[in-house]
């Protein structure tokens, strides 16, 4: 294993007061403590012991943030699939963000009904432009096949 090092920007009063916590939780350094919530994250509770017995307060926490992390990836997947079947079209003729508004009520109906929940509209908009950089090429042929066969069906009348 490659060890990587890291940096982030934190609250100094938060970073001082994690640093009084963290020998209370039997970890010997911000380093360590760190690392086992990242391997909690990753590999999930049950490498809690090896991580170094995260608090089961933390380790709740961090399995709760990760069970909604899954379940909003799925989100995302029956949103993203949704657009693929309607939305690509829209997007193509009318613009992403007349096909934001067009599709707006039709994706959150879509999302209730696939899932029980749903998105905020910022990230509904997110995950629709998402969708429109990716398939930016499928987008572009669809408006260009599009466009030719009007003008071939204009030029035959």
């Amino acid at each position: 294993m490659t060890e990587v090092r890291t940096c982030f920007l934190a609250d100094e009063y938060d970073l001082s007061a994690l640093d009084e916590q963290i020998p209370y939780m039997g970890f010997t350094s911000r380093s360590e403590y760190l690392r086992a919530c990242i391997t909690v994250t990753v590999h999930g509770p049950a490498l809690a012991e090896a991580a170094g017995k995260l608090d089961p307060v933390t380790q709740g926490w961090i399995q709760q943030m990760r069970e909604h992390g899954d379940r909003r990836h799925d989100d995302e997947v029956a949103l993203l699939e949704y657009i693929g079947k309607v939305g690509l079209p829209v997007i193509a003729m009318k613009g992403l963000k007349t096909a934001f508004k067009a599709l707006k009520a039709d994706m959150i109906a879509e999302m209730l009904r696939e899932t029980g929940r749903v998105f905020s509209e910022d990230d509904m908009w997110r995950i629709l432009n998402a969708y429109a950089v990716y398939h930016k090429v499928e987008i572009e042929e669809y408006r260009s096949k599009t466009a030719v066969a009007l003008y071939e069906e204009a030029k035959t009348e």
